[in-house]
């Protein structure tokens, strides 16, 4: 089990967003590690859950707690981007902003639900306290702490940094680490740090005017929707973060594989090979092809990781559906024992090989029998261009449940265009993945012309392309 002791941070102990080293950083790193974790803040920003949604679920999936107290204003650009409504017109108050639940259950987007969504769940759960207050008569305190436990030791933060957007990616701000093991001078920090905190969040600092929070909890439980762990951490997964800069998108995708890859280790799901997740230009590569309705030749160099781009948009759609249902078809059988091998490193289970499995035919049957029940029911069929034309193959394509939902991939694509295969094409099938170095068929516009229209993919771009120049430039 990682600790904090474990984790690498930055020779000073310092994090700032104009350094090499950004507040994100630190809290993807510690906030899965975390098994409770105490905010002090001057105010406390929904939006700043567009960036720390995997962190967050980490740290809920990890069995964390959380006790937050904050003043009880909301930023005015937190209310825009949580909100997203100029109907609500009220000025920073969080109590007046939030009198009208209707109104912000409907306005909400995306971050700001899954925000509500995850303290909800803590709150059910007993894992969440929030303390609203105010500092001396003042409507905005300044304090900007924090104290983490992974129930070994503490680390406690001190700095210019507010619990927001902006300050985790975009400003000048920054904050220090106090981490135990670099002396006793850190430790006498921390252990006063915990100190204060309790006095506060017990109500017995004379300092602190503190308000109703079950006006708080009560927006929590009315916008909040009520889910299960696993689709929390699924909604946060599937969060955009595409509009965010370089660097904090690549500490996001980097944290989400990671995270993705130890999950389903632990629940033994179909998961990609390496823990770094997929490269880019495999990812666009799906993202082209799910633009094309799900369907396009995917034109990548000898070499670049067709098995693997191909097999990543199988994951990313079961991802999505929580099953996947496949043919592959391949020239040859040495060719179907690769894409077996490739198949089996995403650790999908369920697999037929014509060429492996001696009972295949028996295998399809039963599939076929139990999709009339279950249509949800996961197969990769794995076979070679002159099996897959044949009778056995061609009947199950017929009559199995639900085939409209199938994923057919052809290795080596430009076979496909051959007068013999061009006659056993399963139309029927939605979803579409051609694979090639070379789709286009030489001396053949006939059978060109059928792929490209089977494929709805055209020379030269193609869905997708991935020439050998950009493979070399790009040290693939």
């Amino acid at each position: 089990m990682t600790k904090f002791r474990d984790i690498i941070f930055p020779e000073t102990y310092k994090y700032s967003s104009d350094s090499e080293h950004i507040p994100l950083e630190f809290y993807l790193k510690v906030f899965p590690v975390a098994k409770r974790i105490d905010l002090l803040l001057g105010y406390f920003s929904t939006n700043a859950f567009k960036v720390l949604a995997a962190g967050f679920a980490q740290f809920i999936y990890n069995g964390g707690s959380i006790r937050i107290v904050t003043n009880h204003i909301l930023s005015e650009t937190d209310k825009e981007n949580l909100i997203g409504s100029g109907e609500i017109d009220e000025n920073d108050l969080v109590l007046k902003i939030f009198e009208d639940v209707d109104t912000l259950r409907k306005t909400i987007n995306e971050y700001g639900q899954h925000f509500f969504d995850c303290l909800k769940y803590l709150k059910a759960q007993g894992r969440l306290e929030i303390v609203p207050v105010k500092f001396q008569g003042v409507d905005l305190a300044h304090c900007k702490k924090m104290i983490l436990f992974d129930g070994e030791d503490f680390l406690s933060t001190d700095g210019s940094i507010n619990f927001t957007l902006s300050a985790l990616t975009k400003n000048s701000e920054s904050f220090e680490v106090n981490a135990p093991w670099e002396g006793p001078i850190f430790e006498k920090r921390i252990a006063a740090e915990i100190d204060n905190f309790e006095k506060i969040i017990s109500q017995k600092h004379p300092d602190y005017k503190y308000l109703d929070k079950n006006e708080v909890e009560g927006i929590i439980d009315k916008v909040g929707k009520s889910k299960e762990e696993k689709e929390l951490i699924d909604d946060s997964v599937k969060l955009d973060f595409s509009k965010m800069g370089i660097t904090v998108k690549d500490l996001l995708k980097a944290n989400r594989y990671a995270f993705e890859h130890k999950y389903a280790v632990e629940h033994d799901l179909p998961r990609f090979p390496y823990e770094s997740g997929p490269r880019e230009y495999q990812e666009q590569a799906y993202q082209n092809w799910k633009e094309n309705n799900r369907n396009g030749l995917l034109a990548m160099a000898t070499g670049t990781g067709k098995t693997l781009t191909a097999l990543n948009c199988i994951l990313s759609e079961y991802k999505i559906n929580g099953f996947y249902k496949v043919i592959i078809v391949v020239p040859t059988k040495a060719l179907v024992k690769q894409w077996e091998e490739e198949v089996r490193a995403f650790h999908f289970d369920q697999i037929i090989s014509t060429h492996s499995d001696k009972d295949w035919k028996s295998s399809l049957q039963r599939y076929t029998t139990r999709s009339i029940l279950n249509q949800s029911k996961s197969i990769i069929l794995i076979t070679t261009y002159s099996t897959f034309n044949r009778g056995d193959i061609q009947s199950f394509i017929s009559s199995v449940k639900g085939i409209e939902s199938f994923t057919y991939v052809a290795d080596e694509a430009h076979n496909i265009g051959s007068p013999k295969t061009l006659k056993h094409l399963p139309h029927k099938i939605q979803n579409r993945i051609g694979l090639s170095a070379t789709p286009d068929r030489i001396y053949d516009e006939i059978g060109s012309t059928k792929l490209y229209e089977f494929f709805n993919s055209q020379p030269p771009k193609y869905t997708f392309r991935f020439t050998m120049k950009e493979a070399i430039e790009g040290g693939v």
